[in-house]
């Protein structure tokens, strides 16, 4: 039953949070630097059958959060930002101050790390699927190669195994407007104005924390990161059944790069289904209700489900 069937009442939800890394244990991130203690919002929706492998990971693009469908009240005005799918101003702890560009650099290979300890934590050892679209769709790329017995299937969406040269423009003009913004401080803007006017040539969140997701996904390189300098070789490693979708809309990941990532994906013998969908919303077309995308992935999940490991 899609979330439009369900009553508000029956899609309510709440953010829960688990902490890790604390000290002296702390997260070494792929920069060396240590970081900790981290701590991760989520959301749960369903039931876990009793053998806890029906649970689909969902990671989110660049301006997404953990609110990813429902409400959390009955008062909420609309749910959040997969509904129709779904059914940095942290503290510093040695100096108890908002981190601003303090802040250690963090990478792709790094989100994917407190995701596998959340999901450990979450006391689930093999996952359904890992699903994510375009920042978030590296992720699920990145899932799959470090971590290829711990699911069954991936459903990359809108994405690419590394940024063009357009991609990291576009994510320059961004930073540079922030930082150019009087209000920006260095990072330091926490306890006076915000640098909105640079953020609105962004996306409408934190500024810092665009400034680190989107150098993340600028520096996401599989092939080189995973494979030696060969997409071919990194994808070697994934043992999951595999579905890529584009979008003829895509200026920022055209379809000729979700291709590039079938290509490599085949040449390891790997099941692989990919399909380009018609759309006009640009970029974020995985974002809204598509028919035919919901019908491709709950179809896809259903055959995989259905199906032994």
């Amino acid at each position: 039953m899609g979330q439009k069937d369900m009553t508000r009442s029956s899609c309510l939800v709440e953010k829960k949070f688990f902490t890790t890394a604390r000290p002296p244990h702390e997260l070494q991130l792929t920069s060396g630097a240590l970081l900790g203690p981290i701590t991760i919002a989520y959301e749960t929706l369903g039931q876990l059958n009793d053998q806890a492998s029906n649970a689909i990971f969902i990671t989110h693009a660049l301006s997404g959060d953990s609110h990813v469908a429902g409400y959390y009240s009955e008062n909420d005005p609309k749910a959040d930002w997969w509904d129709s799918m779904v059914g940095p101003g942290s503290t510093n702890p040695d100096t108890g101050k908002p981190y601003g560009l303090d802040f250690p650099v963090v990478t792709i290979g790094d989100m994917v790390t407190l995701q596998k300890a959340l999901v450990d934590e979450l006391q689930i050892s093999k996952l359904l699927a890992v699903i994510g679209g375009s920042v978030g769709g590296m992720q699920v790329s990145e899932w799959a190669i470090r971590y290829p017995e711990m699911m069954k299937a991936a459903i990359p969406l809108a994405t690419t195994s590394r940024h063009s040269a357009l991609a990291i423009a576009f994510n320059e003009i961004g930073r540079q407007a922030i930082m150019a913004d009087p209000n920006f401080n260095r990072g330091n803007y926490y306890a006076g104005p915000k640098p909105d006017l640079g953020l609105a040539l962004a996306f409408d969140f934190d500024a810092n924390s665009f400034l680190y997701i989107t150098k993340a996904a600028d520096y996401y390189d599989i092939k080189e990161q995973h494979g030696n300098g060969s997409e071919v070789e990194a994808f070697a490693k994934i043992k999951a059944k595999l579905l890529v979708i584009s979008f003829t809309s895509d200026w920022l990941y055209p379809t000729y790069q979700s291709r590039q990532l079938v290509k490599a994906m085949k040449k390891n013998g790997l099941e692989v289904s990919f399909c380009e969908i018609a759309a006009n919303c640009g970029h974020d077309a995985f974002f809204l209700p598509n028919k035919r995308q919901d019908s491709m992935i709950s179809n896809f999940l259903a055959q995989v489900a259905c199906c032994g490991d």
